[in-house]
């Protein structure tokens, strides 16, 4: 990081303070801006979910069970490659508050189990 390289010159107790300042609103600036992408993509995911299932369901002699087991994977897939995908990657700055999100999975998860 370039701050670091730069900012190294000044007395180490400065540098602390400095450092913790700018990443502190680096995760201000950031932090709506990464929570609305996984909103939008949770809502697309959601989407696609409702949108296999329906598929899924029209015609004669489907296991409703089996379809929405595939649209729940299609979608959780989906989300997971997307929340971890190189967007969000490159928006980690460590330490980040909020860098373990995608890695909780699909959001309300437990409303998709049966």
């Amino acid at each position: 990081m370039r701050f670091d390289r730069e900012a190294s010159r000044y007395h180490a107790g400065v540098y602390k303070a400095k450092r913790s300042n700018l990443i502190a609103q680096l995760h201000s600036t950031l932090s709506p801006l990464f929570l609305g992408q996984l909103k939008n993509l949770h809502k697309q995911s959601v989407t696609t979910f409702r949108n296999a299932v329906l598929d899924g369901v029209k015609g004669e002699g489907y296991d409703f069970g089996l379809v929405v087991k595939a649209a729940r994977e299609q979608s959780e897939g989906a989300f997971t490659s997307g929340a971890s995908g190189p967007y969000f990657r490159h928006l980690f700055l460590d330490p980040t508050p909020y860098a373990s999100i995608p890695n909780r999975g699909f959001p309300r998860r437990d409303r998709l189990d049966l």
